[in-house]
């Protein structure tokens, strides 16, 4: 099987653009070239109607798979994508099935990198109290550390390839992104795990990470 590591460096919209594998498996960390607030596929709506004037630094992007908002942020996230190639069996051809195949490469990989204690959550869909955010709720195949979220983790499917998009972040963007969609204070359980090690270099990580995840995926 073969599997490359990549590093692509754009605006947030042009990185969510690209959809084929270009290998069996592609390793991808993805550095946006400015802050993003980017929503899910069945958020469209909701990304042009925000109830606050929109901060000029932060780009607004909508992607093509599912779940909730994340803020992406080149020096305070971690954002690394997998595109499969359907043509390997490297990762099943049920939804959930590969997400928990993709969870479990995640959470080997940051163990493998000092995280301690991450875990792969394998139960239904959970909402958290603020659905419109990724890193409120849960999903299969999710990384936790202890109840929060870890890795947020979502899936774009075509007939040659998947690609599961994955975050991390290293500095708590909660209350970024609730003032921005005018969203009520956060619970604790709301905000994500942070990576370990303060003050990391989020590129460098992301970097390490994929080194990481590449191993996993060819094990």
């Amino acid at each position: 099987m073969n599997v490359t590591i990549d590093e692509w460096r754009a605006p947030a919209a042009e990185l969510h653009q690209r959809r084929e594998a270009a290998a069996d498996v592609e390793i991808v960390v993805m550095v946006p070239e400015r802050p993003a607030m980017v929503f899910g596929s069945a958020q469209r709506g909701a990304a042009t109607t925000t109830p606050h004037e929109w901060p000029e630094a932060i780009d607004r992007v909508v992607r093509s798979s599912g779940g909730g908002a994340v803020f992406v942020d080149p020096a305070r996230s971690v954002w690394i994508d997998l595109f499969v190639s359907r043509r390997v069996v490297a990762i099943p051809d049920d939804v959930v099935t590969s997400m928990l195949t993709a969870g479990r490469w995640w959470a080997d990989a940051v163990a493998s990198c000092g995280v301690s204690g991450a875990w792969v959550y394998d139960g239904a869909m959970m909402h958290g109290a603020t659905p419109e955010v990724c890193f409120s709720g849960r999903g299969p195949g999710e990384v936790m550390v202890g109840e929060n979220k870890l890795v947020g983790l979502s899936q774009r499917r075509t007939r040659h390839s998947v690609r599961i998009q994955g975050q991390l972040h290293v500095v708590d963007p909660t209350d970024i992104t609730h003032g921005i969609l005018g969203l009520g204070p956060a619970g604790d359980d709301e905000r994500p795990a942070l990576w370990p090690d303060a003050g990391v270099d989020a590129v460098a990580l992301g970097r390490r990470v994929a080194a990481a995840l590449g191993a996993m995926v060819s094990s």
